[in-house]
């Protein structure tokens, strides 16, 4: 019976190692979890930033060729003067 008791009293120990073991884990893997979704709104917010100013840019880049399509449109009758 005493062997018996000793080897629950062993199991007992390993489990609550084992526990220790678990619960140490699942706290490292929520503060990495907590790390990785603070960085990964980083990285979207500088994405939605950088999307913004692409945006802008297309714009801009629009504006300007419709600008120079006007003025080779409207050229009033420049060209054909110069002999073109």
């Amino acid at each position: 019976m005493d062997d018996l008791e000793k080897r629950v009293n062993t199991l007992e120990m390993e489990f609550k190692d084992y526990m220790a073991i678990f619960y140490k884990w699942l706290d490292e893997t929520r503060q990495e979890m907590k790390e990785f979704r603070r960085v990964h709104e980083e990285r979207m917010e500088k994405l939605e930033a950088q999307d913004a100013k692409i945006v802008e840019t297309q714009g801009m880049l629009v504006d300007i060729l419709r600008a120079m399509d006007n003025k080779l449109d409207n050229h009033e009758g420049r060209l054909n003067r110069a002999g073109i």
